[in-house]
């Protein structure tokens, strides 16, 4: 099987140009199971189908006219004493963007065997996108705000696994279907060969939402811990956090800690890995489902609201004063800093390890318990099927997080857990 399409699109987003662009895309595919050798050789081979494609997308999903210089009225100015209605350009005007193209690489298979018992599929991909359209960052003297440009490029490659599993057993029949992705996605080239943009959170070589901070050692024991340690990017105290000097100038340590030579990657928030399983079975007038699902190999830093005690107008979290540090227990390995109004020392709140989290986990999403009447009892009703059901969401969540909050939240949502939900109900046909 061959399919070949092509797509030529134009914007009046990009200047003439760079304002159309061509999108071609092929897939194959062959089903081996259709061939002799396969049909003499393996009848326990329901299906197999080798399958390959390559294709290219183009965005141009950005502001409206970027290559063209506008001016903003209301920019009033300081004139003879007194401000002055005014007019100026604000934005920096980029007359070489074009389109940011995406080009997709998937190879894989899908195999089923012992009569539909087994049925397997198996994808890997590899996904790059090149010019892609963001804000540079830049210098406040420039005076303006630069408009988007092609300025980076990003690789996404992985693969996909999906399995489905039916059994019958007597009168049971049972149900599984797992699966599995794994995702690796690195930043590969940035504007005028930079090789990080802080402002944007880009680093070549890392993911995108990396994490840049500080690597935490601890927190500091007493005043002759904080004269004997490197000096820190801010007022250090007993019971803060003490930060690593880990490297100067030179590419050694020098005894100060600060942001421009000892702050690295620290991670990222965006998940390697996602997985999950659907359990289903029957039995005579019984049914059970049960879908699991999770994510994987993710970092999450926590926010102000959640590592700053006194927040929320004081209502401090149980954690943070059961596992505080104290004078009378100062625990260098403390989870929790002194407990502190900081009074405008946000020092300790700097990004680092010591406030990330894994945000792995595994949820049990639903889980459903049903019984379907036996036909004969419900027929004089006029009633041709009945189901009573009892079904449960968000009921457990297996992690590592801060007791009470959910990994799967993001730090600016809500401060409530996402909700377990009941369910009793009956399904009638007539």
């Amino acid at each position: 099987m061959v399919e070949i399409d092509a797509r030529y699109d134009g914007t009046s987003r990009f200047p003439s140009s760079g304002r159309w662009g061509l999108f071609p895309s092929v897939s194959l595919g062959w089903r081996m199971s259709e061939e002799n050798f396969i049909k003499d050789n393996f009848d326990w081979i329901d299906n197999l189908k080798i399958r390959a494609s390559y294709g290219e997308l183009g965005n141009q999903n950005i502001g409206n006219y970027p290559y063209q210089n506008s001016v903003s009225l209301g920019v009033d100015y300081p004139f003879g004493g007194s401000m002055s209605s005014g007019a100026a350009v604000e934005t920096l005007a980029n007359s070489d963007i074009t389109w940011e193209k995406t080009a997709v690489f998937d190879l894989g298979f899908d195999l089923t065997v012992l009569k539909g018992k087994f049925n397997f599929v198996f994808d890997y991909f590899n996904k790059k996108t090149t010019g892609i359209l963001y804000n540079i960052s830049a210098s406040d003297v420039l005076g303006m705000t630069p408009s988007e440009v092609n300025a980076a490029s990003v690789k996404n490659y992985g693969i996909e696994l999906a399995l489905n599993y039916h059994e019958t057993i007597g009168k049971f029949k049972l149900h599984l279907s797992p699966n599995f992705s794994y995702y690796c996605n690195k930043v590969t080239s940035l504007a005028n060969g930079a090789t990080q943009d802080i402002d944007q959170g880009l680093f070549v070589g890392e993911s995108l939402n990396s994490i840049y901070g500080y690597v935490a050692d601890g927190l500091f024991i007493d005043e002759d811990d904080i004269d004997s340690y490197a000096s820190q990017p801010y007022t250090a105290e007993a019971g803060f956090i003490r930060y690593k000097d880990i490297s100067s100038a030179d590419g050694t340590p020098d005894g100060e800690t600060n942001s421009t030579y000892d702050r690295k990657v620290l991670g990222s928030t965006l998940p390697k890995f996602s997985y999950g399983m659907t359990i289903a079975g029957e039995y005579k007038g019984f049914d059970f489902s049960i879908l699991l699902q999770g994510l994987g190999g993710y970092k999450k830093q926590m926010g102000t609201y959640q590592a700053y005690a006194f927040y929320n107008s004081g209502n401090i979290q149980r954690w943070q004063a059961d596992n505080r540090w104290t004078e009378d227990n100062p625990d260098r390995n403390a989870e929790y800093i002194k407990l502190t109004s900081l009074n405008g020392n946000s020092g300790a709140l700097l990004t680092s390890t010591y406030w990330l989290r894994n945000g792995s986990f595994l949820r049990v999403k639903n889980v459903q318990i049903g019984y379907t009447l036996p036909s004969k009892l419900i027929q004089k009703f006029h009633i041709s099927r009945a189901r009573v059901y009892l079904s449960g969401q968000n009921l457990f969540c297996f992690d590592s997080f801060y007791e009470g909050w959910d990994p799967e939240l993001n730090q600016g949502q809500s401060f409530y857990p996402l909700t377990a939900v009941y369910t009793l109900g009956i399904n009638l046909n007539f």
